[in-house]
């Protein structure tokens, strides 16, 4: 059986006398061994990347949203200084964002502030005098009031401001410019910094702090722009304006760190440019 076998082997051995071994035949059996090594590592190194496709299409899906997502520290900037608006090219204004937008207030130290947890007492309400109301002689009439003026803004919409981002709202409606100096909303709830007021004192309000804005924006899948800025947003005559007016200007520092600015949703090992970045302004009124 295998005497039958021997003649399929085509490479016959020769005796070791008839064998002749040279220099020159060493020299290509190494290189042709290095030769063969390196083509098997290319190859199998080729095998295993992951080839990128680059694919450009149009995205007719126009309804839908696309998220932004911020995070982002201004150490010496009061978050009642910070507006965010957003615009776009198909006429979409979004002003002053409050909506999944979270402001937290940071101390000069970075740390948030143990009364950032704003505490409302409530006072008893008066009692009602049980009597008749026919009875004109002994008629005694109770007004409990929670409706407080908007300062001249009222409207279908409006009808009463209890809080100072009521009345800015109100204000907003009527195209109107914003100033908190003399709204006792905002000055009851200490949101009239940067507005130039003696009697306001600024230990009170939100001096000396810095805030931490954080959250995301949906926004239309067009070319548009979103910015941060301090003072007052509004639209009149379908124009955005901006308005530093009566805003301490000397005290801007928009010193920011961004920890987070991202487009759209994640996916794996995705590179953010602006992330883990900061731009420092030492010069006031340099935005």
């Amino acid at each position: 059986m295998s005497g039958q076998l021997k003649r399929f082997d085509a490479y016959a051995k020769t005796l070791e006398d008839f064998r002749i071994r040279t220099t020159s035949g060493g020299f290509m059996t190494i290189i042709s061994s290095i030769i063969i090594f390196i083509l098997i590592f290319l190859e199998l190194k080729y095998f295993l990347t992951t080839d990128v496709v680059q694919v450009l299409f149009v995205d007719t899906s126009r309804q839908e949203k696309m998220n932004i997502t911020i995070d982002i520290k201004f150490p010496v900037l009061p978050c009642s200084y910070l507006t965010v608006d957003a615009m776009d090219v198909s006429g979409d204004s979004q002003t002053d964002v409050t909506h999944n937008l979270y402001k937290t207030r940071l101390d000069l130290n970075g740390n948030i502030m143990e009364n950032d947890i704003v505490k409302v007492s409530l006072k008893p309400l008066p009692k009602l005098n049980n009597t008749k109301l026919n009875d004109n002689d002994n008629k005694e009439t109770t007004t409990i009031s929670a409706c407080e003026s908007c300062y001249g803004a009222e409207s279908s919409v409006h009808e009463c401001c209890p809080t100072c981002d009521d009345v800015k709202a109100a204000y907003r409606v009527k195209g109107w410019s914003f100033d908190a100096t003399g709204i006792h909303q905002c000055v009851r709830e200490g949101k009239t910094v940067g507005m130039i007021d003696s009697n306001i004192d600024d230990s009170s309000t939100q001096l000396n702090e810095g805030c931490r804005l954080h959250g995301y924006l949906e926004v239309n899948k067009v070319a548009g722009n979103f910015h941060i800025a301090p003072g007052q947003s509004f639209e009149q005559h379908h124009i955005h304006v901006h308005s530093l007016r009566n805003m301490r200007l000397n005290m801007l520092n928009t010193t920011h760190y961004i920890d987070e600015l991202t487009f759209g949703q994640r996916f794996p090992n995705q590179i953010n440019p602006l992330s883990n970045t900061k731009q420092k302004k030492t010069i006031f009124l340099s935005l």
